[in-house]
């Protein structure tokens, strides 16, 4: 009996610095308030769904890269109302995940991470290492292959519900 060949098809590991976020602001003003400390342009993708158990929204997105040689930053919502999206990070409300376009990209990290710590209505600001939590896969997406096109300028988004400073 002839042997078999089998193909190991093994993830593309992604290089990414993750800090998980406690704040009781909504989506829309974490993501302005860091638009403004940061001097980035958040943009508001589609929502991550919920694995199709519910007809819930989903939970809100956001991304921002300055140029494609500096990192691709995400703001992950990990509640809604009622869900989680990853229950070993139930203790915190939000995800900022920094994916770098190599190991040898030079930025600043702990400033940003400062920065962060600095919005009001942020209670704390933590670096994870997400290979040590179950069902993390779902943080980890392609935004060109699932489709997650921007829906609205954070700008949009600000002119219609009131910030509280």
């Amino acid at each position: 009996m002839a042997k078999k060949n089998k193909l190991l098809n093994e993830p593309e590991l992604i290089a990414s610095v993750n800090w998980a976020i406690v704040s009781h602001l909504k989506p829309h003003q974490l993501a302005y308030r860091i638009n403004e400390v940061c001097h980035w342009n958040l943009l508001r993708l589609r929502n991550l769904g919920t694995g199709g158990k519910s007809k819930e929204t989903g939970f809100a997105l956001f991304n921002f890269q300055d140029h494609e040689m500096h990192p691709d930053f995400y703001l992950i919502t990990l509640k809604d109302e009622q869900q989680v999206l990853v229950k070993d990070l139930k203790q915190f409300d939000y995800l900022l995940q920094a994916r770098l376009p190599d190991e040898d990209t030079k930025w600043d990290s702990q400033g940003i991470m400062n920065q962060i710590k600095s919005i009001e209505n942020v209670i704390g600001v933590f670096e994870i290492n997400l290979e040590t939590v179950k069902a993390a896969d779902v943080l980890y997406f392609d935004k060109q292959l699932d489709k997650l096109e921007v829906e609205k300028p954070i700008e949009k988004l600000v002119r219609n519900k009131r910030i509280v400073k």
